[in-house]
Order: C-alpha cells, then sequence, then structure tokens
C-alpha cells in the first residue's frame, strides 16, 4: 500500500514531505509541493539518470564550480521561459543544478561575473565616475533651461546630469571649466566668495577664483 497524502485516497496514511509530487518534484522552501497551475515542471524532475553530481559534494563548491563553467556577465541570461518560477521553487540546488546551470543561469546566478583590472578600470572610468543618475530625458530638459552654466544649479548638475552638461573631465588639472570670460565675468560679480556658491565656482572656475594650490571644500 502506497504512503502519502493524495486527495481522494484511503487511508490517509503520511509520507515523506512531498513524495507525492508531480514528476518527483523536490520540495520547495516552505517545504511543499512546487504548483503546477501554469509553469510546467523542469525537464530533469521526470526522470533522473546516473549523471547528476554525487550529494557528497558541498553545495557552495559545487556553485562555484557552475560558475565557473557557464556563461560570462556578456553572454548570461535564461533560455527558458519558466527559470524564474523553477527558480523560486529550489531547482537551482537540487538534483537538476547542472540543467539549472546551461539553461537557467540568470535566474540561478550562476553567471561568471569576473573580470580584469583593465575592465574594472574601464569600467569605472565609464560608468561610476561620468554618468547622469537622472533619466537622459530629466537631464535634457534640465540643460534646455540652462541649469548646467547657473552658477545656482551647477552643484546640483555636477551630481545629477554630470555627462549631458559635459562635466566628465571636469578636474583632470587645476583649469576652468568654463570659458575665461565666463569665469572672469563671474568672479567680477563676486561669485568667488559668495559662500552659496563657493562650491560650484571651486569646481568650474578653480583658476580664475585662485582655488589651485588649495581648494575649499564646502
Amino acid at each position: 500500500m502506497s504512503t502519502g497524502n493524495e486527495y481522494g485516497s484511503r487511508p490517509y496514511l503520511p509520507g515523506p514531505k512531498c513524495s507525492q509530487c508531480t514528476n518527483g518534484a523536490q520540495c520547495t522552501s516552505k517545504r511543499l509541493c512546487p504548483s503546477t497551475c501554469s509553469v510546467t515542471s523542469p525537464p530533469f524532475t521526470r526522470k533522473t539518470t546516473s549523471t547528476s553530481l554525487p550529494t557528497t559534494t558541498p553545495v557552495a563548491a559545487t556553485t562555484e564550480k557552475l560558475i565557473s563553467q557557464h556563461p560570462t556577465a556578456e553572454e548570461c541570461r535564461d533560455q527558458r521561459s519558466s527559470c524564474t518560477q523553477w527558480a523560486k521553487t529550489g531547482n537551482c540546488l537540487g538534483a537538476g543544478r547542472k540543467f539549472m546551470a546551461q539553461y537557467c543561469s540568470s535566474s540561478c546566478g550562476f553567471c561568471n561575473v569576473t573580470t580584469t583590472n583593465a575592465q574594472k578600470s574601464s569600467h569605472f572610468q565609464q560608468k561610476d565616475i561620468c554618468v547622469d543618475l537622472l533619466s537622459k530625458q530629466r537631464c535634457e530638459k534640465l540643460r534646455s533651461l540652462g541649469n548646467c552654466r547657473n552658477p545656482r544649479k551647477i552643484s546640483a548638475m555636477m551630481s545629477d546630469c554630470k555627462l549631458t552638461c559635459g562635466f566628465c573631465n571636469f578636474m583632470p588639472r587645476c583649469s576652468d571649466v568654463y570659458t575665461t570670460e565666463e569665469c572672469a565675468l563671474m568672479k567680477g560679480r563676486g561669485h568667488c566668495e559668495n559662500v552659496r556658491l563657493l562650491r560650484a565656482m571651486n569646481e568650474r572656475c578653480a583658476r580664475t577664483c585662485d582655488r589651485c594650490s588649495q581648494r575649499r571644500r564646502v
């Protein structure tokens, strides 16, 4: 007589958790059978073979091996529409982890994200140093309003729309980012010594405002 809770069959004898899951699917994190209402079961749950990894292999070591063998960050993507659901039901580290690493690498986090120092340097230069924090459309709008040249707005634009305003190489050496005439005009209006404009002037007209030897931090 078989065991396990199966609706409509008697007697109702308790069996191991998930012993009657469809197609031999594994328990979820809540020790329940995964939902089969709208998502098909992964192919590996139908009939496993001897090709599965030994149960004695540490999960961490297995995961590292899968990550090193499978897609790089550029190639990492899911190849099955149900990958997200399969990952949620614990299949990434189950008996089918080889299948999941090959076909659902993104959902399982099995991507090789190792980069060289040169790649990291390029990434930082292009993304971390010079990037708009606001959307391109928003930054373009602010630039069209003259905010990139407005002394009262420069500090905010340096942070929020650095790329759009052309502030990427604003301080390779002590120099004026604005033209000499613009900086001279603002200095003549007292902007270099205006407490509210110190940060902006230090960044945009450092040479004209005589801030090269010792820049003030506001």
